[in-house]
């Protein structure tokens, strides 16, 4: 194994290191799951609701549900990028660079893509809930919209950490299947490397400890939220 290449002046004239390429794609691997999540938590959590909703907007939300699901992310991901865009701000993306343009057409088909999978893991946490507790709330005179934000989600939220955890660390890995519409993340930025360098198993190497090292740290982070969390309710 030699990683001497990690240090050498990458081939394509820019002023930078191969190293400097793996960090940048660390750097867009992160951001991009981010605020992926973020938008999929927003997603999923409202969609989760409705679905568990008993009226019409149920029974829709779950059609919906059911059609955007079939979708696989790399179709998901060229539909953001290739048809969205043209259909939603065609002028403007016409004068957006290449790299914004990916960037938000990325993160949107992700979003997508995760918010889905996060509704059903809100969902199952909200039908696991004691269906006495959401009459006991009609009876004291709580709305709806009152039941489900202060008594349904805050329990539903809170037994769904583990499941959610696990989906963050599958967005983290599923932001590789950016590398098909441009993203330089992590994936991307090894393939360039490999492109550009004779090293064959280093890379491979190398993007595999990247993606350990991320997951780990959401894990331990986590893992210090449900403790403080836990010491905070015992007092």
């Amino acid at each position: 194994m030699n990683f001497n290449f990690l240090l050498q002046q990458v081939a394509t004239g820019e002023h930078a290191t191969y190293l400097d390429w793996i960090l940048k794609g660390v750097g867009y691997t992160a951001a991009t799951a981010a605020v992926s999540f973020l938008f999929a938590l927003v997603i999923g959590i409202a969609l989760g609701v409705a679905r568990d909703l008993p009226c019409r907007a149920g029974k829709l939300s779950t059609w919906f549900f059911e059609l955007v699901n079939s979708i696989p992310l790399m179709v998901m991901l060229f539909l953001t990028y290739q048809v969205a865009p043209s259909l939603l701000f065609p002028e403007a993306a016409k004068h957006m660079d290449f790299l914004s343009l990916t960037i938000l057409t990325g993160v949107a088909g992700l979003s997508v893509f995760t918010g889905m999978r996060v509704s059903s893991h809100v969902l199952a946490a909200i039908q696991a809930i004691d269906a006495s507790q959401k009459q006991a709330s009609k009876v004291l005179g709580f709305s709806q919209a009152q039941t489900y934000r202060l008594i349904v989600l805050p329990q539903a939220l809170k037994n769904a950490v583990p499941t959610l955890t696990s989906e963050f660390l599958s967005t983290i890995k599923n932001t590789s299947a950016m590398t098909a519409i441009g993203l330089p993340e992590l994936t991307k930025q090894v393939q360039n490397i490999m492109d550009n360098t004779s090293a064959l198993y280093e890379p491979f190497i190398i993007v595999m400890l990247c993606y350990l090292v991320m997951n780990l740290i959401v894990i331990g982070l986590v893992s210090f939220a449900e403790k403080q969390l836990h010491k905070g309710g015992k007092q």
